[in-house]
């Protein structure tokens, strides 16, 4: 006699008999059209950098910075929210399933990655649009 064990995390198993049992539909996984701890990631890291980005551009251009600080505050600042930025759009790509190489876009603007992303359609075979 086979020994009975569960069937392994993602595995299509719809009123299938496994090994003489039948599935419990517990066993089925669970269907998300984006992973949700990327898209978190992507909604706190897009909207951040870009802050940072534009807040530090305007502190420079309007001398809101005292001097002897203004420099390393503003490139920090600058730096700072593009590393946020990326990350943000980073995330983005995995959550919808494209690879993470669509990132380099960013040479032919500052916005592109993130327009791209946002445009693109959900990769997962589990997506569906919703119509009205």
């Amino acid at each position: 006699m086979t020994k009975n064990r569960r069937p392994r995390r993602g595995q299509e198993i719809r009123g299938e008999i496994i090994q003489g049992q039948e599935t419990e539909a517990h066993c089925l996984p669970k269907k998300h059209p984006m992973k949700s701890h990327y898209k978190k990631k992507a909604l706190i890291g897009i909207p951040l950098g870009l802050v940072l980005m534009v807040g530090s551009i305007v502190f420079a251009f309007k001398h809101l910075v005292p001097v002897p600080f203004g420099v390393p505050l503003v490139m920090g600042g600058f730096f700072g929210g593009m590393g946020l930025y990326i990350w943000g759009c980073l995330a983005l790509a995995k959550a919808k399933g494209y690879s993470t190489a669509l990132i380099l876009t960013i040479v032919l603007g500052i916005l592109f990655p993130a327009v791209v992303l946002l445009a693109l359609p959900d990769k997962h075979k589990d997506y569906k649009r919703r119509r009205r």
